[in-house]
């Protein structure tokens, strides 16, 4: 059997998403979107996550810090999505401990990718997976 994040890649395969290609600002708003669910945020969620990956992209955010924006390489952008998938995978496995989960991490990732089998291959105008009104969240509690 393959590993966990082989299933994710291979989810991915299946529905024509690799060969859409990598679009940074696309992709960044897509992880925006899950940090804002993570936090609550409902409603127009993945509208407010373009926006932000937009103003990301063009330099817009302007804070009182110094933060100086330069175009990422390869190596950046690879070993960022590798530190969100640690990152994730520890937070997740720190809740887990402390609710008490009989689930592992590897559990809970495939109950979600179940989940996703089910939600089909359409997509939206952005290339994201679409779910149909009869979608329910897997029961991960």
């Amino acid at each position: 059997m393959n590993s966990t994040l082989q299933r994710i890649v291979d989810w991915n395969e299946k529905r024509g998403l690799l060969d859409k290609g990598f679009d940074k600002k696309l992709e960044t708003s897509f992880l925006i979107e899950e940090i804002l669910e993570f936090n609550g945020c409902t409603g127009e969620v993945k509208e407010l996550a373009r926006q932000i990956a937009e103003d990301i992209d063009n330099e817009y955010i302007t804070y009182n810090l110094d933060i100086e924006y330069v175009e990422p390489n390869n190596q950046d952008i690879i070993d960022g999505l590798g530190d969100l998938i640690i990152f994730a995978t520890g937070a997740m496995a720190k809740k887990l401990k402390e609710i008490n989960s009989p689930h592992s991490v590897d559990d809970i990732i495939n109950l979600i990718m179940d989940a996703n089998d089910k939600k089909g291959n359409k997509t939206d105008a952005y290339g994201k997976i679409t779910k149909d009104k009869e979608f329910t969240q897997p029961k991960l509690v």
